[in-house]
Formats: C-alpha cells, structure tokens, sequence
C-alpha cells in the first residue's frame, strides 16, 4: 500500500503527496481537546469531532487576543466560538454571510445576503438592524467596515444607474453621516480609518483560486472589458465632506483593487489588487511612498501592524509575505499543512510581530499565523466530511475517504490513523494533479472516484485501473451507486424527455465487465438505483407523474438480475421530494427523502407500505440518505438529527417490521455515511463533522 504520513495535505490547488515507512502500531487513542466526550453507546471515535460552520460563513476573529471567533447567525446576531477546539461558546443558528469585528473587539458587523446589523461582541445583543436610504438596495452580501471603537460603519449598496454608494452611519445614534457615490460599479467594498473619517473604497474582494480544466483546443474564456487604470484605483474619501480627496493606483495591469489597510494611527495605508504589488499611500498627500514588491498571487489581504511598522499580505496559496514599511523584505511564512482551497476571509495583526489569516473551508474555520506559521485551529486528519468506511472483515483496520480528497487507514482498536493512503490518478496533458474523492468498497480494495467517467483504483497499490463509462444515452441526467459491498457499479440514466426510456447497467469491478443492461422507465429528474445484497435484485426508483391527479409521484421497479426478468413496480404519489431507495430482499426497497418520510414498498405486489418513521427536520433538511442494513438483513439503519438542533447520530429499525431498535446521537453535523460491521455487532457512521464514531450495537442508549 502506498503511504505517506497523517495529516500532510496540499496547500492551494495542487496536492502534494509525501511518501515514506509506515509508522508502528499505534497506543490508546490520547484524548483530543478539540474533541466532545465519547457519546453515550459509542466504543470508538475515528478523527476528530468538529462542529460545521452552515452555509460556510466568513467570520470574523476578536482581537486582540484572537482566541475567539464570531460567526453569522440566521436572526441578524452572532454565535461565539473558541478558536483553539472550534467548540461553540453559546447558541444560534449560523447561516450565510460575514462578520467584521471592530479593532477593540468590541462591536461586530454582521453582514447576510441583502440584509446588515451590529451587535455587541461580549453579550451579543443586537444594538442596530440597518435599514438602507432610500435609493440604496442591499444586493447580495454587503462589503462592510467598522472605525476602530465600533462607533462608525460603512457598507457597500447599489445606487442609481447600479453605481456603487457607500452609507457611512453612526451606530449609536443610526443617523446616516455620508452617502458617497462612486464612478465604481457595485459591489463595492468599504475600508473606514480607524477613527472614521477617511474612506477606501475598491472593488470586490478576490475570489478562491479555482484550477480550470479547459477541453484541449478550446479557445481561452473572454474577458471582462474593463479600464484597468480604473479598475486598478482605489478611491479616498473624507466622510465630514463626503468629498475624494485623491485617487490610489496600484501598480500593473488587469485586474482590480481587492484588499486595503489602514495603519492605527491612520496616517498611511496599504492597497493591493492581489496579483504581487503591495502599495503604500500617504493620506495628507496623497502619494505613493512604498512599492512592495510580492510574489505572485500576492496581495489577496493586506495588514499594517498597530505600530505602523510592518505591512503583510496573504497570497491565493495563503502564503504570508511581511515587509517594514519603509520597504525592507522580512521574509515569507508557508502556511500550516492541511488548508483547503477556500475565499480568504481576512488578515490582521494580533501585536506588533504576529499577524493572522483566516478562511472558512468545507464548513470549517482556518487560522493561521505568521512567522511562526502555527496554525490556531483544531488539527484533524480529514479536514472536510467523511464520504465513505470501509471494513474488512477481519476486524484489525477502518478506512475512510473524505470529501477532501484523503483517504486513511485507521487502527481498528484504538481509532487512531496508522496510514494514508495515496491513490495515483491518470495526468493527463493540461490537467493538475489534485487528490480524488472517492468512494471505498467494504473491504477496502478498491475506490471509485465521484467525477465521470468514473475512475476506480486499487488501493493497495494505489494504481488507477480503468473508468467506468456513462450508459451510451446522449443528454441524460447520470447518477452512480455502488452496490452493498462496493465492488459493483450501477450507473443509470434518465433523457430530459420524460417519454423516453433510461438505461440501466452493471459494472463487476473485479471482472471489470458489464454484467447487466436494462431499460428503465423515464425520470422528470435523476432517477436512484440500489442492487441487493446478495446481488439478485435490482431496484430502481424514478420520478413521475400520476396519471389520474397528475401530481409528482415516485415509481420503484425491480428485475431478477439472473433472469432479467421485471418482477414489478409501484407508483405513489408524493410531495416534491429527494427520495433514496435501498434494495430489501426479493420483494422490497426501504425509501428514505429528505424531508424527513421513511417508509417501504413491495414493488411484486405493487403495493406502498405503512410509513416507518417521520425522520426530525428542521432548517437543514439535506442530512437522509440511502439506508444500509446488516450483513443478515436483519436490520437497518438510517441517519437522524437529535433534539437539540446541533446533534446527530443515527437510529436502527427491525427489518421487515420497521420497529426502531435504538437510537445514538453524538455527532456534530449531519451523518455522511453509515456502514454495519462485518460480524454485525457495530455500526459505523461518518458525518459531516470529519469523525467516524463506532455503536455498540448491544448497547441501548438512555434503555430505549
């Protein structure tokens, strides 16, 4: 097996994959701080539990000490949060949106899509919902900026003709102190001086880099024309007067301004528009005194220490580069291993010496610092959510893939990861080498990646085998599921044309051939697939119309895949819904949506079921998916959010009466994946919260 050590990641786009000896068989699990203590029915924690950031706001760090965060919340607030273990502090929906905290730490700007408020920091009352002036429109998620104490605020609106305008207010008496248009289009972000009486304005911030895959030949994608003399200014005014009082132009060409600072004494600040050059602007004179000069890509945030002496910008590749302000270079910092590709959020001193970069990634905050390059968040070893466990069956390791691209070995009696796993994908001319997501059969030999055509892999070695082909249909919704052992591939699809047919096929990933075609009947959306345990049936749930109401209805179908014979469906009518099938004996498919029904059918009989469960919902419905059952059928699972809105867990039904067995909660986030132990006596969930957790399945939580 191709190995490297735990937790080496890849910075930016590209991944590097380190190799070297895998290390010795591991101690007990040490406990983790970050961690909650091990829920109730639980033996084992694989990774650490994380709680999500929904939505994956830009938060924002309270200085000075910069060991807590706020994030956005749903009513306009903000929910605290420790930095160093990323544990919440205290309650609150977090949803969409950013939060500028002012330099004292006093006062929080929350920003959500067409909607801005203030609150104070420490007891997180909301001190102003901000209502526009007339002919300004919220658009999106406003740029905002607070002075230094919190007293003033700036944000960013679209004005007449959609040219930008910037509000300025008084937060204490919410009276409106400047309306300033720009030439600028919007959106247009804000930099207030620290105390408020000088204006920056520039362009919107950078977005995350992105790795374009282009067809070869394709001819490169137009660009926006633009001034770029304009683009590449930034504009100073005096808020008293409302008036410009000069121009600041970064030097090169393209490109727009995306990123200002001012020193604390506001004499001074520094303009980038990302891509190197890091400007200083005297605010008397208004004149260049310093060219920077950064690497590339640098520039994407800029700071200036509180004692005006040093200046840093963090790059695309979240590098931090610092320099004195009288020019002289002090060196680049690389950023801590295990940073996802995600929009920088922010960067700011914490002294005269540390400055800190922040982001928020697959749902997660990212701190780092600068020069020391120590990152400030919790340290994991999946940094995104758990897609797929793997289990063979002699019982000595678990595997998981993640939506990061990884893929670990752990040791199955201590949790802790002994190996990560490097699979090697085809490179192919033009194209970078990023880590795949992929799926694990059960018993950990092969991963099949998520991107068609589907890549499958051995994983001992690490060699990429061969794809797996689409059905040969033209202009169809695809979707991909891997059978109950995962060494089986049912690739279907659906024509937008509701009248025609979908193609069904079966994929051996070990005999690398099709073992089964089948027409399936047409789908107004992707249809959903499951092939049985034991491989002889294959079920196949499309969407539909009724033909008496005419309202949505599902249909399940189901063929012996020996004889490839159909042996009958069923049509029920439903409300507009996400719905999951699993392949249940020779008759019968357990149906799971995600809003929350649980139920079966008998697809020979024809006939729907009595429903098993009303799952909890609440905002965040994306959570069911496909149940799995045990090794003897006897018994399945499905994923289920807890009573207190944050938790989650899963819960086990008696197969064929649907009788709820027992229920454990304990993540942190939804539950990604679910997989039954070999012997049956365990159940594995992997959630969106990076951790897998091991259920006692002799073990009935709270003696229900």
């Amino acid at each position: 097996m191709a190995v490297s050590p735990v937790r080496y990641a890849f910075v930016g786009p590209v991944l590097l994959l380190v190799l070297s000896p895998a290390p010795a068989r591991p101690q007990p699990k040490p406990a983790d701080p970050a961690d909650d203590p091990l829920p109730e029915g639980a033996k084992l924690r694989f990774g650490t539990t994380r709680p999500i950031l929904r939505d994956a706001p830009h938060v924002g760090l309270i200085g000075p000490k910069f060991t807590e965060f706020l994030a956005p919340t749903l009513d306009g607030r903000t929910r605290r949060y420790n930095l160093g273990t990323g544990r919440p502090l205290n309650i609150g929906s977090v949803g969409a949106g950013q939060v500028v905290v002012s330099a004292d730490g006093r006062r929080a700007a929350v920003a959500r899509p067409a909607q801005l408020s203030v609150v104070d920091v420490a007891t997180g009352q909301l001190l102003l919902a901000v209502k526009a002036p007339e002919g300004v429109k919220l658009v999106g998620t406003p740029g905002v900026s607070l002075s230094a104490k919190g007293e003033r605020l700036a944000y960013g609106g679209t004005g007449k003709d959609g040219k930008g305008e910037i509000v300025v207010l008084d937060v204490d008496e919410n009276a409106v102190l400047a309306r300033i248009v720009t030439a600028q289009p919007a959106p247009l972000v804000p930099v207030l001086s620290p105390d408020g009486k000088t204006l920056v304005t520039h362009g919107p911030p950078a977005p995350a880099p992105t790795v374009a895959r282009a067809e070869p030949g394709a001819p490169p994608a137009p660009k926006p024309a633009a001034d770029p003399v304009a683009a590449r200014t930034a504009r100073v005014w005096d808020v008293a007067r409302a008036a410009e009082l000069f121009q600041a132009r970064v030097s090169g060409l393209g490109g727009h301004v995306v990123s200002a600072a001012f020193s604390a004494d506001g004499s001074f600040f520094a303009a980038s528009a990302g891509d190197g050059p890091v400007e200083l602007f005297d605010v008397k004179t208004g004149t260049r005194t310093q060219t920077l000069l950064g690497r590339k890509g640098q520039g994407v945030k800029v700071a200036v220490a509180p004692d005006g002496k040093t200046v840093a910008a963090v790059a695309a590749d979240f590098r931090i580069q610092r320099w004195t302000a009288d020019g002289k270079a002090l060196g680049v910092t690389a950023p801590p291993p295990g940073v996802l590709v995600a929009q920088l959020s922010g960067l700011q001193f914490a002294d005269d010496e540390r400055v800190v970069a922040w982001l928020t990634a697959a749902q997660f905050a990212v701190a780092w610092e600068a020069p020391t390059g120590n990152l400030l968040t919790p340290l994991s070893d999946h940094v995104a959510g758990v897609m797929s466990i793997a289990i063979p069956a002699d019982l000595k390791d678990l595997y998981t893939s993640g939506i990061d691209g990884r893929q670990y070995r752990w040791d199955y009696a201590t949790g802790l990861p002994t190996e990560t796993i490097t699979l090697r994908p085809a490179v192919l001319p033009g194209a970078p080498l990023l880590r795949p997501v992929v799926t694990l059969s059960a018993d950990a030999t092969r991963a099949i990646s998520g991107q068609v055509p589907l890549e499958v892999f051995d994983v001992a070695s690490g060699a990429d085998l061969f794809v797996v082909p689409p059905p040969p249909v033209a202009a169809a919704n695809h979707s991909y599921f891997r059978t109950p052992d995962g060494l089986k591939v049912v690739a279907v699809c659906s024509p937008p044309s509701a009248k025609r047919t979908g193609t069904c096929e079966v994929w051996d990933l070990l005999t690398e051939r099709r073992v089964l075609e089948l027409e399936v009947p047409p789908s107004t959306t992707v249809p959903q697939a499951s092939l049985s345990a034991d491989g002889s049936r294959l079920v196949v749930l499309t969407h539909t119309r009724d033909a008496d109401t005419g309202k949505a209805a599902v249909q399940v179908t189901g063929w012996d895949t020996k004889t490839r014979k159909k042996l009958g469906s069923v049509t029920e009518p439903i409300e507009p819904d996400t719905v999951y099938v699993t392949a249940a004996g020779e008759d019968s498919a357990v149906l799971v949506g995600r809003l929350g029904r649980l139920w079966s059918v008998d697809y020979v009989a024809g006939t729907a079921g009595k429903d098993i469960d009303k799952l909890p919902t609440r905002r965040e419905i994306a959570v069911y998916g496909p149940v799995v059952f045990s090794p003897d059928g006897k018994q399945f699972a499905t994923g289920i959010q807890g009573e207190p809105f944050e938790t989650f867990g899963v819960r086990v039904y008696d197969w064929p009466g649907g009788k709820r067995a027992r229920t454990y909660i304990g993540h942190a986030a939804a539950v990604s994946t679910m997989m039954f132990t070999p012997d049956g006596k365990f159940l594995a969930s992997g959630s969106q919260d990076t951790s897998v957790l091991l259920w006692d399945l002799s073990k009935v939580p709270g003696g229900k």
